[in-house]
């Protein structure tokens, strides 16, 4: 699929790849998978606003039914930071996190809604 510093890929459905790298005469192999959410399936008017923060984001979510949500926020590496539930527009603080790249992933009964890249400034 390439070669060099880095490489894109775009599945369509949920894939692994294996990985080879050459560095120093030192071969490694190494798996990574890449899991495809399916499309939701819940018509829910829900958005993620200033992403690009030091202390707090924002969730907004409108209409006249709102059902409950569930949503994580977890790390570059893939580790939950928190989870919490929500039936309205929510500020979610961050101040006390790192700095770095976090991801919102916001869902109903487990099926997926969203998924926002949140990134923590100093």
């Amino acid at each position: 699929i390439g070669s060099g510093d880095s490489l894109r890929v775009n599945p369509i459905e949920t894939t692994t790849y294996y990985l080879k790298a050459l560095q120093c005469k030192l071969t490694t192999y190494d798996t990574v998978t890449i899991t495809v959410l399916p499309a939701p399936l819940i018509p829910i008017n829900v958005s993620v606003v200033n992403t690009l923060t030091n202390s707090e984001f924002t969730i907004k979510y409108i209409g006249d039914n709102r059902p409950e949500l569930q949503a994580e926020l977890f790390n570059s590496v893939g580790q939950i930071v928190r989870r919490f539930v929500f039936t309205e527009t929510i500020n979610v603080g961050i101040s006390e996190l790192a700095t770095g790249i976090y991801y919102c992933r916001i869902s109903k009964d487990n099926v997926p809604v969203l998924v926002q890249k949140i990134v923590k400034m100093r």
